[in-house]
């Protein structure tokens, strides 16, 4: 066994010993072997093999030369990969082993379906060396890369008279017969050893010598160097990017169908891949791996079907190998998402808004149009029980046209806190569950476009329009206090207003206004409320974010498109994110991680749309398109990152969930 160290030339000869297990063989892959040009004898014991072949079947991926007549295995450790082609041609050294006479070498071809041929022979004799010491060098049964630094080398070496030592040394230089180093063979000629220096990353050359007493009168102790011989250690795998339908990481239940796709490099070249739902590699002989010619730079897809059930994440695999038997495992994940009817009844679904609890179940607010009232639908058991638990549906508060207008938010203990408007009497109302049953009240005149959070420390926090103004609201149930927050302008339309807290229980407000169309920002993250802030122009409605180092993020429409503001750098950044439409009313939403995620109403085609920046680019979607669907849609990312969004069916006049929580 070798270690190589830094790289260096070396001086070794070596040989590598074979187990062979037998297997069938093919008539579809034929060949014939041809050893030095056809030349009946030989002096050395390294001789050129030209091996050609062509199989009936598919490509020829590998072969075998050796001079043991058994018929190898499929997954046998001794094939040697090559480029697949068809028919192939192969030219290589083979060392013979150290014996004067005939020797018969035995060649097997491989192709890409398993397919092996029969033996392939071919004969030449060895002759006695005119004088002096003949021999070969063997590295890894003749691999041209490995990975590792323990190698098997064999020397063989073939003498007139006795040969009684050799030598392992990284000079490249023939040692003198008394020189340091040599070690006894103590074995008649011939002799086979496996001697074990040391080596390094690189390209190793191996040279050899053998020291042999001559016989007869006169006779003298002499030394043969060997040629040498070089194999090259390559210990880094490939690397590279797996994405399943191009990076998307969504799709929909109903469609199991996903692309694969994989580019890859690597310095020595890879010559196989497998695409897998297994995340264990297949072993370095298996024939399950998909053979191709050796490659520095590696593209290849395919299409998958993803498999049963159709919820939560799917992860998809590509093993990679290269020509030092480096494997490479590269992943990627893909979210499916469910849609579900949150109710049987029609007649309502208008103004939906979303929470999630601690547990990953679901409570969309509401407005029952068909009667003026706010609802809720909750699933209190859907983490447990998936597509079984069913949406249930509660009357809040009846009391006059209520509800046109809804935002709910959950607290840390669970508890439920939703602010509506009350058409009727044109103001703010409030209800909440926390004493264990629902309780509303008015808060103040206003309530057009509420927007609602609770702070770590259960404090409630609500923005809304009043008087064509944002207004700021915050207290408990029973005790309120409220300030106007933004003024310039008419802030009347529907949407036009949103609300976010921070995990330091501070609050940011934006809203847009008519008819300049100005989006605005404001926050008391200082301690008070800072000046109106113009973030942009021809801006309608908005919605806000803030991810956990302070960063805030506003989808709204410009000009009609769907686009992001954000104060990341100095001052505000815009960027369009969807110009394919016009936008109606959208959310936003951001993860553990600060990734960002848009559901929006595509008024155009009247379809529930969807965008994120999960992959580091954005990357949209339509969600849902049967009939007039996707307007009123809110968003939530519960703590495991899955995502909930609820919708209005306007065409069935019902709520819908979407999630891809499993």
């Amino acid at each position: 066994m070798v270690r190589l160290s830094p790289p260096s030339p070396w001086i070794a000869s070596l040989l590598l010993a074979i187990t062979l297990t037998t297997c069938g063989s093919s008539s579809d892959v034929t060949g014939e072997l041809v050893l030095n040009d056809g030349a009946d004898s030989v002096e050395g014991l390294t001789v050129t093999a030209k091996l050609t072949g062509s199989s009936t079947k598919d490509n020829v991926t590998a072969y075998i030369l050796s001079e043991d007549p058994t018929a190898p295995a499929i997954d046998s450790t001794l094939w040697i990969s090559i480029d697949p082609g068809n028919p192939i041609m192969v030219e290589t050294g083979f060392n013979l082993s150290p014996a004067v006479g005939n020797h018969i070498i035995y060649a097997w071809l491989k192709d890409l379906q398993g397919n092996i041929s029969d033996e392939i022979t071919a004969s030449i004799t060895v002759q006695s060396p005119p004088g002096g010491i003949t021999g070969a060098i063997t590295i890894n049964s003749g691999a041209t890369y490995t990975s590792t630094r323990e190698l098997s080398l064999v020397l063989s070496g073939l003498s007139e008279g006795t040969i009684t030592g050799y030598l392992v040394s990284e000079d490249k230089n023939a040692p003198g017969v008394n020189a340091g180093g040599w070690v006894s063979a103590f074995s008649p000629s011939p002799v086979l050893r496996t001697p074990s220096p040391t080596g390094g990353e690189g390209k190793n050359q191996v040279p050899s010598p053998l020291t042999g007493e001559g016989e007869g009168e006169g006779a003298k102790t002499s030394t043969s160097g060997f040629s040498k011989t070089t194999i090259t250690l390559d210990t880094t795998a490939p690397t590279g990017t797996l994405l399943i339908d191009g990076g998307n990481k969504l799709t929909l239940e109903s469609d199991a169908d996903v692309s694969e796709s994989v580019t890859a490099t690597d310095n020595s070249g890879i010559i196989a891949y497998l695409f897998s739902t297994d995340s264990t590699p297949p072993a370095v002989s298996s024939s399950s791996w998909v053979a191709i010619g050796s490659t520095g730079s590696l593209t290849q897809s395919q299409n998958t079907t993803l498999s049963s059930p159709m919820k939560g994440k799917k992860t998809l695999y590509v093993h990679l190998k290269d020509k030092a038997n480096n494997i490479q495992t590269l992943s990627d994940e893909i979210e499916v998402l469910r849609i579900l009817t949150t109710g049987n009844e029609t007649g309502f679904g208008q103004y939906t808004s979303i929470a999630v609890d601690s547990s990953g179940n679901p409570s969309i607010s509401l407005y029952r149009g068909s009667s003026g009232d706010l609802g809720l639908n909750s699933n209190p058991n859907f983490s447990q029980n998936g597509n079984n638990a069913a949406f249930s549906y509660t009357g809040i508060d009846g009391i006059g046209d209520v509800g046109a207008g809804t935002s709910i938010a959950v607290d840390s203990n669970n508890k439920l806190h939703i602010a509506y408007r009350d058409t009727t009497n044109s103001t703010l109302k409030y209800a909440t569950n926390k004493s264990g049953s629902w309780v509303p009240e008015t808060i103040e005149a206003g309530g057009v476009s509420p927007s609602i959070a609770v702070d770590s420390n259960g404090t409630v926090h609500i923005s809304h329009q009043a008087s064509n103004k944002v207004r700021y609201v915050t207290g408990t149930a029973g005790s309120w206090s409220g300030q106007e927050v933004l003024s310039t302008g008419n802030f009347a339309a529907v949407g036009a207003s949103s609300l976010v807290v921070d995990t330091n229980n501070k609050v940011y407000v934006v809203g847009s206004n008519l008819p300049s169309n100005n989006l605005y920002y404001t926050t008391n993250k200082l301690g008070s409320w800072s000046s109106e802030e113009k973030v942009s122009d021809n801006a309608a409605g908005a919605s806000v974010a803030v991810n956990k180092t302070g960063i805030v993020y506003i989808s709204f429409s410009k000009s009609n498109a769907l686009t992001l503001a954000t104060n990341s750098g100095s001052g505000w950044n815009i960027t369009t994110i969807d110009s394919t439409m016009t936008v109606g009313l959208d959310a936003i939403s951001t993860d553990s991680t600060g990734h960002i995620y848009i559901c929006y109403y595509d008024a155009t085609n009247k379809d529930l749309k969807y965008a994120t920046n999960l992959t580091g680019s954005w990357v949209t979607m339509t969600l849902d398109s049967t009939g007039d669907i996707g307007n009123y849609c809110d968003i939530a990312i519960d703590l495991n990152d899955r995502l909930h969004i609820s919708y209005y069916d306007a065409t069935n006049g019902r709520a819908k969930y979407a999630t891809t929580s499993d």
